[in-house]
């Protein structure tokens, strides 16, 4: 292969003798990184991206170097990063003689947090491009090889997908967007033979939510005076709640262990929800009235002060 291989990529016939190729973006972290070693250790090549896969280490860098991983550079941020990408996976699949993609999983992906009066038009711009266009130029790059295999796509969608919290609206905005993306995606290739399905998690155990946590004072920092006094105390209280609350939810493997299954055809359903969280989320959206609703999603986070509070009115 020629390219942004960091690493070596695995002999052809390594590659080849596998049970098939399935390409996980964000490969070195979180669910993504549980993915791919579980597929890898089912006999699957992986093709797994990052932003920087020259840090791999442990059991994926193992991987690597036994010829089960092959790492790509992929900055969702950056479409030439993308076309790049993807071409990767052309190459590694030609040059290995391999007939085509068993599965594309669409994990990667970020949160902008912030109120909605206060986030930069080009920080939501920049969420959009990572959590949705991007996605879609990778899948639209790699459907003939996906058709080909008769293979399929597994995106990583969200809970928040669903029902939006407060200055969670970026975040919940893309994922929104994606999960419509998914389902027309899922009619028009069907009749192709490409399957397309939906891992929606609800509260993960995993380093995510504490990368939001980061976010919060450069948020805040960027708030004039006056939108600090309306809305950073909230903020804050929000966040932490949020990130509380995750630290209690379900494994990194848990999620893992449903895509794997979505990817190699084991299970059912085009949509596959994982936790409690999500069903019940879903079930609320569907059956309460929206200003219940509101009082639950107030109450939930640590918010009913202020949404009650005078500077609001």
């Amino acid at each position: 292969m020629t390219g942004d291989t960091v690493l070596p990529a695995a002999p052809p016939d390594r590659v080849r003798a596998a049970r098939g190729v399935i390409m996980v973006t964000g490969a070195t972290a979180g669910i993504g990184l549980a993915t791919a070693l579980s597929l890898a250790g089912a006999g699957y090549h992986v093709i797994g991206t990052s932003r920087r896969p020259e840090s791999a280490g442990g059991p994926l860098l193992d991987a690597v170097r036994h010829g089960d991983v092959t790492l790509v550079r992929l900055d969702l941020a950056d479409p030439a990063s993308v076309d790049a990408a993807a071409a990767e996976v052309r190459a590694l699949l030609a040059t290995a003689r391999v007939p085509g993609l068993a599965a594309l999983v669409n994990n990667a992906g970020a949160a902008v947090v912030g109120p909605v009066e206060t986030v930069g038009m080009d920080l939501l711009r920049w969420q959009f491009e990572v959590n949705v266009f991007s996605q879609i130029s990778l899948t639209r790059q790699l459907l003939p090889a996906l058709r080909e295999a008769r293979g399929r796509v597994v995106n990583i969608g969200s809970v928040a997908a669903w029902i939006s919290m407060p200055f969670l609206s970026p975040l919940a905005a893309s994922k929104g967007a994606f999960r419509l993306f998914n389902d027309a995606l899922r009619l028009e290739v069907k009749p192709s033979g490409v399957q397309v399905i939906l891992v929606e998690p609800g509260r993960v155990n995993s380093s995510a939510p504490g990368k939001v946590l980061d976010e919060v004072d450069g948020a805040v920092e960027r708030m004039p005076e006056d939108l600090q006094i309306r809305y950073a105390a909230a903020f804050r209280t929000m966040i932490g709640n949020f990130v509380s609350r995750a630290r209690s939810g379900i494994s990194e493997q848990s999620v893992a262990d449903v895509v794997v299954k979505a990817a190699t055809g084991s299970g059912r359903g085009s949509r596959r929800p994982v936790g409690t969280t999500t069903r019940r989320l879903q079930m609320a959206t569907r059956f309460l009235p929206n200003p219940v609703l509101d009082r639950v999603r107030y109450r939930l986070f640590g918010l009913s002060d202020f949404a009650k509070s005078e500077v609001h009115s």
